[in-house]
């Protein structure tokens, strides 16, 4: 069960998160017209006075950090007894979700780090160490902006009286798995351990267990497997080695020396990404890297992609229809008891999806595959990205690309235009559910994830569904008083799913980015329609080219026999 009332000057609308102690929102603070991110402690556990001083020491130290690449905090303290904090409201995707795709061109990850240690400069130069820096904690918003974000097991430098290990398996550093008191290297640590992954595309310590994944920081190291990858200079991996690290004295001093290095290098090989680079990925990661292909070593060029217009008037419009339709459920409730989020439906809301993470499934060459991939548990999730040892598998056949389905349309779009505005009369509700799961914004404004159960004025609205991985979906929906009107989309059927198999292995290129080494396949290729080109490489074999169009909906699995592909004439 949700907030439905309001703390202090903001009223919660949309559910984001859940966890065992907190509930997120997505608010509104009427006062100054913005949206906010509104944390509560959950029922009874604010009343633990005990975690409500934590909760809300918490808060203040987090409120000491002001900086451009760190989320800021607006407010907190207790409403009715019960604690709140009130963040920016940052629209836009976590590096985890951007990872599934594979790994980021370099010269975005090195502007993702660059901007990243700023951040974490400036929680350093405030003595505040943020103790679980890790993908999920750096936020990309649609603008281009980076930002350090969930300083919930934040501390103070100078606290060396709180010696419990906090932190994310795979991304704490040595000294902490080993018990030694926070310090700003162990920050830094974490921090290279996320650069790798932007890197290589893969975590830089995997273990099917917690115990596995102690153990796999304290011993293995994943430096070698940069030298495969050309395109990353070796400044670069250089930086990386330092701040991976297992000696702290051997990192860098601090995040401010990190940030000099960073800009030498970028000075150095000529990177030329920035926020509109990165602003371009976003929106369509295929295009950004079609386009740096035709220029190799530049980053796509930002006018190709440019900012979605702001029409502050339809967003005034939209803002007014929300808060009509938070009035009118609010009245509501107080007279029967009718819950803001639709009660029992949204009583327990399903963690965030996992959508890549699931095992290829088994198919014949040219065999549809109908069955959607289904979501993993954490462990699971764990386990299967833990699976790093090649295993040979010999072929039978090998690929038949050429056999490829001509290319049809992508599926229509229903009518993108504005929005037309109705003359009010009364409420009605927006379901919308998509798979594997999107944004959803209405005339341009968040209004949550799906499943989403949204009121809302009677009238005709642009609906707009967003998952970096997969085209945006726009269509215009018209809803009544007092209707229940559901949008239900398929974003696969808007791409291309591919499974590989290959013999005896390859690193596999796609568009020029490296994308994963097969075998295992952690996770399907999803493709967006069009050409792509392919690219298996095999250190000992060589490596074998060829292009491919790619049509909505497509499911097929790919055989490669290197072997046979690349023997000597």
């Amino acid at each position: 069960m949700g907030v439905h009332r309001r703390i202090a000057d903001i009223q919660p609308f949309a559910e984001l998160a859940r966890g065992p102690t907190t509930v997120v929102y997505k608010g509104y603070q009427r006062a100054l017209d913005r949206f906010v991110l509104l944390k509560v402690l959950r029922g009874a556990v604010g009343h633990d006075e005990a975690l409500a001083r934590r909760f809300e020491e918490e808060a203040r130290l987090i409120a000491r950090v002001q900086h451009p690449n760190v989320v800021a905090v607006y407010a907190f303290g207790r409403e009715d007894g019960q604690p709140y904090l009130a963040a920016e409201f940052v629209e836009g995707v976590d590096l985890r979700r951007l990872l599934e795709a594979g790994a980021l061109p370099v010269e975005l990850a090195a502007f993702v780090l660059l901007e990243a240690a700023r951040g974490l400069h400036a929680a350093h130069a405030c003595g505040v160490l943020h103790r679980d820096l890790k993908p999920a904690n750096l936020l990309l918003a649609h603008e281009g902006r980076v930002k350090l974000t969930d300083f919930g097991m934040a501390s103070l430098v100078e606290d060396d009286a709180a010696p419990e290990v906090r932190g994310t398996p795979g991304y704490l550093a040595p000294e902490q798995v080993r018990g030694a008191p926070p310090a700003p290297a162990a920050d830094l640590f974490s921090l290279g351990a996320t650069f790798f992954e932007m890197l290589a595309g893969r975590p830089a310590f995997a273990g099917a267990e917690t115990g596995a994944l102690l153990d796999a920081v304290l011993h293995h190291d994943p430096l070698p497997d940069l030298q495969r990858f050309a395109d990353v200079p070796e400044a670069l991996r250089q930086i990386c080695a330092r701040l991976l690290a297992r000696d702290p004295a051997a990192r860098y001093a601090d995040a401010g020396t990190l940030v000099a290095d960073l800009e030498a290098v970028r000075d150095a090989c000529g990177f030329t990404a920035g926020a509109a680079a990165l602003r371009a990925y976003l929106e369509d990661p295929d295009a950004y890297r079609r386009a740096a292909q035709k220029t190799p070593g530049a980053a796509a060029p930002p006018e190709r992609y440019p900012a979605s217009p702001r029409r502050p008037a339809r967003r005034r419009r939209v803002r007014y229809a929300l808060g009509l339709a938070l009035a009118v459920l609010l009245a509501g409730a107080v007279a029967g008891g009718v819950l803001l989020q639709g009660g029992a439906q949204r009583a327990a809301p399903p963690p965030a999806p996992e959508a890549l993470d699931v095992p290829p499934q088994q198919v014949a060459d040219d065999a549809p595959q109908t069955a959607p991939p289904q979501t993993e548990p954490e462990a699971a999730v764990a386990a299967e990205r833990a699976q790093t040892v090649r295993q040979d598998k010999p072929e039978a056949a090998p690929p038949a690309l050429q056999d490829l389905p001509e290319p049809t349309p992508a599926p229509a779009q229903a009518d993108s235009g504005a929005a037309v505005a109705a003359e009010p009369g009364g409420t009605g509700t927006l379901l919308v559910d998509a798979q594997p799961w999107a944004d959803v914004f209405v005339d341009g404004d968040s209004v949550g994830r799906t499943p989403l159960r949204q009121p809302l004025p009677a009238a005709a609205y642009r609906v707009t569904l967003k998952n970096p991985l997969f085209p945006t979906h726009t269509r215009r929906v018209e809803i009544g008083a007092g209707e229940d009107r559901p949008v239900n989309v398929s974003l696969w059927s808007l791409v291309g799913r591919f499974s590989l198999q290959v013999s005896p292995w390859a690193d596999v290129l796609v568009d020029g980015a490296f994308w994963d080494t097969v075998p295992p396949q952690r996770h399907p290729l999803i493709l967006r329609p069009g050409p792509h080109t392919l690219r298996l490489r095999h250190p000992a074999l060589g490596a074998w080219d060829t292009t491919f169009t790619v049509r909505a909906g497509e499911e097929r699995l790919l055989r490669f026999n290197l072997n046979a592909l690349l023997r000597p004439r």
